[in-house]
């Protein structure tokens, strides 16, 4: 009588089996090992580059929008009215694109640096009146409100004046 394969091999499923007396469990493991490595150093690279991109959009004028972006895309916002690509998105890998991109035409992966250096020195440099006018826009309002409650503060005591003059209250 001769005995199955699986009646005199240890399976992984029994109480026999130790995956560390398995060769092959050793050159997978080290496999693993090394792979987990390269994508630790993968994330760790495009996070960085990530962080670079943003830093330099930033610093080109860019502002980013938290409250549009969610956790794989970021958007960012150039103040200048009239620049052609005013709204950029950045990934968590560290791409970069018009968010009205159609044919790939300003899509920067994460090793095109001098194209994205070069994308970089075309940005205008926002000017004062840019970068000020969402603080104005804020002044103007409470300016707008502040005549408004002034208005009705007026209408309110004329119309309280005039009331105690035609009904004699004293």
């Amino acid at each position: 009588m001769t005995l199955r394969f699986e009646e005199y091999a240890p399976s992984i499923h029994d109480d026999r089996y130790d995956a560390r007396d398995d060769a092959r469990y050793d050159e997978q493991r080290i496999d693993r090992y090394d792979d987990e490595r390269d994508d630790e150093r993968n994330v760790a690279t495009a996070a960085a580059q990530a962080f670079a991109r943003l830093r330099a959009l930033v610093n080109a004028g860019y502002e980013p929008h938290y409250d549009l972006s969610d956790d794989k895309i970021l958007l960012l916002s150039h103040p200048h009215k009239r620049f052609k690509y005013r709204d950029m998105l950045l990934d968590s890998s560290g791409t970069v694109w018009w968010r009205y991109d159609q044919d790939y035409s300003m899509h920067f992966s994460r090793w095109e640096k001098k194209r994205f250096d070069r994308f970089l020195r075309g940005v205008p440099s926002p000017s004062w009146w840019d970068r000020t006018q969402e603080h104005r826009e804020r002044i103007y309002a409470f300016v707008i409100g502040a005549v408004v409650c002034f208005a009705i503060y007026i209408f309110a005591s004329e119309a309280i004046l005039l009331a105690k003059d035609l009904f004699g209250w004293n």
